[in-house]
Parts: structure tokens; sequence; C-alpha cells
């Protein structure tokens, strides 16, 4: 019985140890005042043939509030009956970011948020645009790619930097 006891003290030392050198090991990557981090993002649509009637040039959007949020997913998807719900985003602790490439001529386009970093100024939005090389044989039809992600809620300003990669065939 005592070694029993020797063992689950042991087990939790051991445990207790280990946790500690995690922590220190991992405290550099953690967000700390003056340091970049990425708050992460979670992807709620993405599409590459957004409407083609409404939303019609390259721009990036926030949004605070749930209505502007869902105005916002009615330009994208209608309200008719078979259209798609809007994912529920709680704007207490969440904002929307939607980035719109606007409508291209052919199809080989994408847009996409890349990474969100912090700093202890700004929030950084990393948005790639993806364009087809001139060798390369799309179709001919008019689209409009987009992205709309929901993150952390925060007060700092928000700065786009936009990169454009040109996809060879």
């Amino acid at each position: 019985m005592k070694e029993l006891q020797l063992l689950a003290i042991a087990t939790f030392f051991s445990l207790l140890v280990g946790g500690g050198i995690f922590l220190v090991v991992e405290g550099d990557n953690l967000p700390g005042i003056g340091s970049n981090y990425s708050p992460g993002f979670k992807v709620l649509d993405a599409g590459a043939v957004g409407p083609t009637d409404v939303l019609t040039q390259r721009k990036n959007y926030v949004f605070r509030e749930e209505d502007d949020y869902l105005a916002f997913w009615e330009l994208l998807h209608g309200n008719e009956v078979g259209a798609l719900r809007p994912p529920l985003v709680s704007f207490a602790r969440n904002h929307v970011i939607a980035v719109v490439a606007g409508v291209q001529s052919s199809a080989g386009y994408d847009i996409a948020i890349q990474d969100i970093i912090e700093s202890t100024d700004e929030r950084i939005v990393e948005v790639l645009v993806s364009v087809p090389g001139e060798k390369c044989l799309v179709a001919t039809v008019q689209t409009n790619p987009y992205e709309v992600v929901v993150v952390k809620k925060t007060d700092k300003p928000l700065r786009a930097v936009e990169t454009i990669e040109v996809e060879e065939c």
C-alpha cells in the first residue's frame, strides 16, 4: 500500500515538473507586451463564384455588429428559402472579416486571408490574391472570389497587406 502511495506521489511530481518545463519552453511563443502573434481565425465561407451583380470591386470588410454581417451575407447568398444560412457569430467576442476579389472576366482567380497578425499597435490582415498566368487555359466566365472569416474581437485598427501571386499553369 505504501508503495502505491509513493508511486502516486512520484507520478504527481513528474507531471508537475513536466508541465513546468513545457510552460518554460513554450513561454517564448505566448503573446506578450511588444510581441507579434497570430490570434487565429476560422473560415466561415469561401467561394470562387460570388455575386457578379453586387460587390463588384476588390474590397476588404470588417463587421463588428451582427446586422451588418447578416446584410453582407444576404448580398453573397441571397435570402431565398434554399439560401445558405449564415453561421452564428458571437459579436460580443468576435469580429467577421471578409475579402472580395471583385468581378473577374474568367475563372482561375482566388482570394484568401493567409494570416492575421496582431502587434501592440494594430492587427494586420495578410491577404493573398491569386491570378491565372498568361498561358493558363481558364473558362471564360465571370467570377467573384471571396472569403469570410471570424476572428477574436479587438479595438486595434486593422491594416490589410495584400500579396498578388500569379499561378502558372
